[in-house]
Parts: C-alpha cells; sequence; structure tokens
C-alpha cells in the first residue's frame, strides 16, 4: 500500500470519528435540554473526558437534578484540582455539599470565595444574589461585611444587608443598621422609614426603633425630624391616641398649621376611631385658620354623626349633643352653598333620629332657596324633601318632586333613584299601569341594585294583577309597606295580621315577611329582623326574595351580631345556591374578607 492510500484511509478515519464524536455531543445536549437526565448522563460522561470545560456544567447541572450528590462533588473537585482559582468552581461545590447537608464543608468554600473576592462591586453582587436565592443568609451577610471592610464603605449593599438581617430575625442588627441611615439621611427620612417593611410587620422592632427615635427627642428636643419620625411611627401601629398628642406638641413647638393633626384626626376617623378623631378636630377648631377650623367643625360633626349610626346610639344624650353640634354650625356659618352638606346630614339626622318631620320639611325647602346652589345639591335636597313629605303622607307633594328630580337628573344616579321612588307613589296609590311604565324604564338601569328591585316589583305588580282577591291582598301589602314608612307601625302590623288571616295560603307571604323583617332592620329591631330573614330564605328557597333575605341575615350576623363563621357560611349558601344574584359580587368579597383574603382594591 503506497503512503497515499494510507493517508487517505487515516482521513477516512478521521472524519467518521469526528462526525460520530459531533453526534454525540448533539445527542448529550439535545438529551439534556429535553429533561432526559438518564439518557444525557451517559453520553455527558464521555463527553466530559473528552472536553471537561465545555461538558462540565452540563454535567454538574445532570447530576445535580436526579439528586446525584456524590457524583456532582466528584466531577467538581475535577475542575477545581484543574483550575483551583476559578471561583464558579469553588461555588457550585459549596452549593452541591450544602445539598448533601454537608455544612462545614459548604462554608468552606463560600467562604473561600467571600475572602477571594475583590473590590469588584459586579462580581460581590452576582455572588450575593446567589446566596440570596440559595436562601444561605449566613453568607450574604458574611460577604457583605467582607465587602464592606475591602472598600471601607459601612453602607455598600445596604437594603440587602437590611434583608439579610430581617431574614435571620437579627432584629437588633437590623433596626440599628435602619436607625443609622435615618440618622443620615435629613430630607427624605419619612419615605425611608416607610420603606422598612419589618417596621411594618414586627411588633419587636417596631418597639426597638420606638425606643432609639424617642431617646434622639429627648437629645434634640428641638428636632423636627425625629417628631415628625415619631408620629408616623405611632401611626403605622395605629396608635392614633399617642400621635395625636406627639402632632399636638409638634404643632405647638413649631407654631404649624395644623395639617398633620388633620390627617391623623382622618385617618382615625376612617379607621373608626370617632372619639379620637373628634379630639383631633376639636383642637383645629380651636387653634387652627378660620378655613381649617370651619373644616374640621365639618369632619367634626360628620365623624360624631357616623359615630351615632355605626354605634347605633340612640339615647337622649348622644341625640341631644349631636343636635346642639348641627344647631351651633347652622347659627355659625348660616344656610349657604358652601355649608349645604352639613344642611343634608341635619335634615337626614333630624328624620332619622328626631323623628320632626316638619323640621326637616323646612330645613330642605329653606335649602333650596339658596341663591347659585349647585345642581348635584338642589337635587339631593328635592330627593331628601320628597322622602319627608312621602312619610309627612303629603304624597302627591312628594311624586312632584321626584318627579323633578328624574327630569333634571335624566339616567344620572339620583335621575333613576327619583323614577324608582316615584314608581313606589303610584305603587302605593294603587295606580299600577304608572308604576310599571315608569319600572319598564328601570329594568335597564345603570344601578344593577335599583335594576333588581324594579324588576322585583314589576313581577309583583303583574302576578298580582287580574284577580280581584290576588288585587285586594296587593293593596294590602302596598298599604301596610307605606305605614311602616311611615312610622306607623302598629297600623302596619294590623294591616298585616289581617291579609294574613283572610289569605292564609296567599304567594304574597313572603313580601310580607321581608316587608316586616326589613321594618325591625330599620328600626333596630334586630333579633326579630334576623329571625325573619333567616325563616323567609329556608321557609321560601325557591321564593325571588330569597336570596335578599339570606344576604341580609348574613350581614346582620356578621356585622350585628359578630359572628363571623356563621356570615361566612351564608354568604357561602348565597354564592352557590344564587349564583345568578344581584348580591353575589357584595357578598363574595365580604366572604374574602372574613377569610383574610387580600381584596383585588387593596393590592
Amino acid at each position: 500500500m503506497n503512503k497515499l492510500s494510507l493517508s487517505f484511509i487515516l482521513l477516512l478515519f478521521f472524519i467518521d470519528n469526528f462526525a460520530q464524536s459531533s453526534e454525540d455531543e448533539r445527542l448529550a445536549i439535545q438529551f439534556f435540554q429535553l429533561r432526559e437526565y438518564d439518557k444525557a448522563e451517559v453520553l455527558l460522561q464521555k463527553q466530559f473526558d473528552l472536553k471537561p470545560t465545555k461538558f462540565y456544567d452540563y454535567l454538574y447541572k445532570t447530576y445535580i437534578q436526579q439528586r446525584k450528590y456524590k457524583e456532582a462533588i466528584d466531577v467538581t473537585r475535577k475542575m477545581v484540582k484543574s483550575n483551583d482559582k476559578n471561583i464558579e468552581y469553588r461555588y457550585n461545590l459549596g452549593l452541591v455539599y450544602e445539598k448533601s447537608r454537608d455544612t462545614v464543608l459548604s462554608k468552606k468554600e463560600w467562604q473561600y470565595i467571600n475572602d477571594q473576592l475583590k473590590d469588584n462591586e459586579y462580581e460581590v453582587n452576582n455572588y450575593l444574589q446567589r446566596y440570596i436565592e440559595a436562601r444561605n443568609w449566613s453568607m450574604a451577610e458574611d460577604l457583605i461585611l467582607k465587602y464592606q471592610a475591602k472598600t471601607k464603605n459601612k453602607e455598600a449593599f445596604f437594603s440587602h444587608q437590611l434583608h439579610v438581617y430581617t431574614k435571620q430575625n437579627k432584629l437588633d442588627e437590623a433596626v440599628q443598621l435602619a436607625f443609622s441611615q435615618l440618622e443620615k439621611d435629613q430630607t427624605s427620612y419619612l419615605g425611608s422609614y416607610a420603606s422598612y417593611d419589618f417596621l411594618q410587620t414586627s411588633h419587636t422592632a417596631q418597639r426597638l426603633m420606638e425606643k432609639k427615635v424617642f431617646s434622639k427627642i429627648s437629645q434634640e428636643p428641638n428636632s423636627n425630624k425625629w417628631s415628625e419620625l415619631a408620629i408616623q411611627m405611632a401611626m403605622t401601629v395605629k396608635d392614633y391616641d399617642q400621635a395625636l398628642q406627639l402632632a399636638k406638641a409638634y404643632e405647638k413647638r413649631t407654631g404649624g398649621q395644623g395639617h398633620q393633626i388633620y390627617q391623623i384626626a382622618e385617618i382615625a376617623a376612617a379607621e373608626q376611631e370617632h372619639d379620637l378623631a373628634i379630639q383631633g378636630y376639636d383642637y383645629l377648631i380651636k387653634n387652627s385658620s378660620a378655613d381649617l377650623s370651619k373644616l374640621a367643625q365639618e369632619r367634626k360633626i360628620m365623624t360624631f354623626y357616623s359615630k351615632v349610626k355605626k354605634r347605633r346610639l340612640r339615647d337622649s344624650v348622644h341625640k341631644g349633643l349631636l343636635n346642639l353640634e348641627f344647631m351651633n354650625y347652622i347659627a355659625q356659618h348660616g344656610f349657604t352653598k358652601n355649608t349645604a352638606d352639613i344642611q343634608l346630614a341635619y335634615a337626614e339626622f333630624t328624620v332619622k333620629y328626631l323623628k320632626r318631620m316638619d323640621n326637616a320639611s323646612n330645613l330642605l325647602q329653606r335649602m333650596l332657596e339658596i341663591p347659585m346652589l349647585p345642581k348635584r345639591y338642589v337635587s339631593r335636597a328635592k330627593l331628601d324633601l320628597a322622602d319627608v313629605k312621602l312619610a309627612m303622607n303629603d304624597i302627591w307633594e312628594a311624586s312632584l318632586l321626584y318627579g323633578q328630580v328624574d327630569k333634571d337628573e335624566l339616567d344620572g344616579p339620583m335621575g333613576e333613584e327619583a323614577r324608582y321612588k316615584n314608581s313606589k307613589v303610584f305603587y302605593f296609590n294603587g295606580d299600577y299601569e304608572l308604576a310599571e311604565d315608569l319600572l319598564s324604564i328601570l329594568k335597564s338601569s345603570t344601578s344593577e341594585l335599583i335594576a333588581n328591585d324594579a324588576l322585583q316589583l314589576a313581577l309583583f305588580i303583574q302576578e298580582n294583577q287580574g284577580d280581584e282577591a290576588k288585587e285586594m291582598a296587593m293593596k294590602d301589602v302596598s298599604s301596610a309597606e307605606l305605614l311602616f314608612y311611615q312610622n306607623r307601625s302598629e297600623e302596619a302590623i294590623k294591616t298585616l295580621n289581617s291579609l294574613k288571616k283572610v289569605f292564609p295560603n296567599s304567594s304574597l307571604i313572603d313580601d310580607v315577611i321581608l316587608i316586616e323583617a326589613n321594618y325591625d332592620r330599620t328600626a333596630e329591631n334586630d333579633t326579630s329582623a334576623s329571625r325573619l330573614y333567616k325563616f323567609l330564605y329556608e321557609k321560601y328557597p325557591t321564593s325571588i326574595l330569597a336570596d335578599r333575605a339570606l344576604y341580609e341575615w348574613a350581614k346582620m350576623e356578621e356585622e350585628i351580631f359578630n359572628n363571623p363563621e356563621i356570615a361566612k357560611e351564608a354568604y357561602l349558601n348565597l354564592l352557590t345556591k344564587y349564583k345568578d344574584s344581584v348580591f353575589v359580587t357584595d357578598a363574595r368579597k365580604r366572604l374574602r374578607k372574613l377569610r383574610g383574603e387580600k381584596l383585588e382594591d387593596e393590592s
């Protein structure tokens, strides 16, 4: 065989081996990418022996995925032995030791890395992120401290350091670190404090920080910074009493305008800390500018009224005090367009709590005489006046006012409210065709509740027309409903009792029960109202009113009787048994809140 032939044969052999090697490489990587690690392992071991640098990472990850930690350690040691200055290999070795629960050797490898890393911020950050992902908080802390020492920069990686401390529950260190930053910050310290999440969630951390801040206040009594931080800390833990006292001292010392106290009072009011909010408003009424004093007076009245409604305070003392607050405000500021909100509230209070319809009527009529009164107040005053006239049995004056608002507001919310209430006037008076005309328009109302109420009333009228006995019964129901509205409860009950005797099997019995329950709820006869709502949905589960009765009963268990477990079960029943109910959306929100779930609008 000549030399040329031998060379050609060797070339063919080389090409064949090269092609086979390339195919093996391709298959090894393909199996790895397909996560077929058992198949990939065999091929990758061969390729690693040929090209260790290229195939180490594939083989190492294949072992890790199969939890073959001993093999991963062996292959990584080979790489370290071939290049002991490559800290990537040392990191992998530490990681696989950690996974195999050999914390001594993992710590040794990672401390070596931390010692070797220079002052390259990018490189340090890279390994810091890896430690954090591995939840190795002690190594992350070690790396940060060593980098800070090397660079003589104690503020380097501050946010990471704070995070690492809190994850290790090193609250003393975390608070000291955060406090040292607050000491240096002269402009955005309030924002910085708000960003320290662990202070919002850990009671221990809050107390540690509070001790340091109050110590600073003692050392620097004229410092605005520490006073402002103390106030924000109190607000964070919802200690509105302390926040208010601190804010008062701060305002007196700085000659402030009272805006901070106003904000605290507003937050306290929103959190239904009514008495503390009123304290803040009282301070502002006496110690602030005329404009803020008037605003504080208005907010005090509305907060006091909210307290009376929320706590259901119907005793003469609270009603008398609130009435006096309204009267003093009106006497001081008069009937103007700038006092319209208080006038509306006073009229409502006079109706619901003082039961003085004539006084409420006079208030609203006087309000309507105010020159240049904005349209929204005119419409609201007319609606409320119409309600009062209906309660005084002046039904045609009420209808006239409802009609005016309907015309002025067209398809706006107040217009739809007026239209629905006017349909009720016709219903009360037995003018069923006129009632149905208005109700047919309201079925497409933008307000789901009004549309639902309109639909139910329309169906009620349709189902009971054309039969003399049914119409008589319907007339009794509507008469009783109006009598209840006019606070003539004895006459209403007498009418309904008579109906139940004359028509014991009437299809209107569920309507009667709901009317009685609604009246008891309004009159705060809670036990009776709850019993009737529960009876209605259990006795008449297929009634068109069953979902409303169940919803109202659930709300009473939640809000009045403080029975969250019963309320949760009731809301769940509503969601499962009456899926198309108009009350489903609110029931779902209430159920999620009772379960402690975060609502979408809180995110």
